[in-house]
């Protein structure tokens, strides 16, 4: 009977570590300069890389925040995604008036059992100009986020009928969903840690029952 006990605490002890949920994005951040006309609506078409690198699917949910609620409309507000599966979840940006928007896109990673799952979240900045007050562009280094991710590549869309379409998909895991990262690795390391110190307590009492 208490190597029944035992052997049950063991599996609940396990079942946390195997149900660890991680979270992929592409660009956690992007700043984009625009232009906008008097009387006139610019519009961004943008993306967002969702990868479930998980063993089992999970349910995919997109949820603006108060910044930009009024100024965006998602296509993709809720899929599926299968083990090693990815999508560009596709939303627009309407900007009608000049000033600085700076919100977040929060991307929930659920499993289908309705457990507690993972959220990331995709910071965008907008910078949006008057008619004739858009700045000069200045050069730019060819860096990357992955070589040097103290420095956020500016994107901008001047010109909106030029068919200018900047996505925030990439094919890289940024600091957020780094964090989640190494968050279930401390977690699962804890767990595995505990789980040594009950396995090595449980034996010693075995011995000597």
């Amino acid at each position: 009977m208490k190597k029944i006990i035992i052997s049950l605490i063991l599996v609940l002890l396990i079942i946390p570590i195997a149900n660890a949920i991680t979270g992929s994005i592409g660009n956690a951040k992007a700043i984009i300069k625009t232009e906008v006309i008097p009387g006139e609506t610019t519009v961004l078409e943008r993306t967002i890389l969702v990868k479930n690198v998980n063993d089992i699917p999970l349910n995919i949910t997109l949820e603006p925040d108060d910044v930009l609620k009024d100024i965006i409309e998602i296509f993709d507000e809720k899929f599926v995604l299968q083990p090693g599966e990815e999508k560009k979840a596709r939303f627009n940006l309407n900007i009608e008036r000049p000033g600085t928007y700076d919100g977040r896109i929060s991307v929930f990673f659920t499993p289908g059992n309705k457990e507690a799952g993972v959220v990331l979240a995709s910071n965008l900045i907008i910078n949006a100009y008057g008619e004739g007050d858009f700045p000069e562009e200045q050069p730019v280094e060819n860096t990357t986020i992955e070589n040097n991710p103290e420095e956020i590549p500016e994107e901008t869309n001047k010109d909106n009928e030029s068919g200018v379409k900047v996505s925030l998909g990439g094919e890289k895991v940024t600091s957020s969903s780094k964090s989640s990262i190494s968050g279930n690795l401390i977690f699962i390391i804890i767990m595995i840690i505990i789980l040594l110190l009950i396995i090595g307590g449980a034996i010693y009492f075995l011995r000597k029952w």
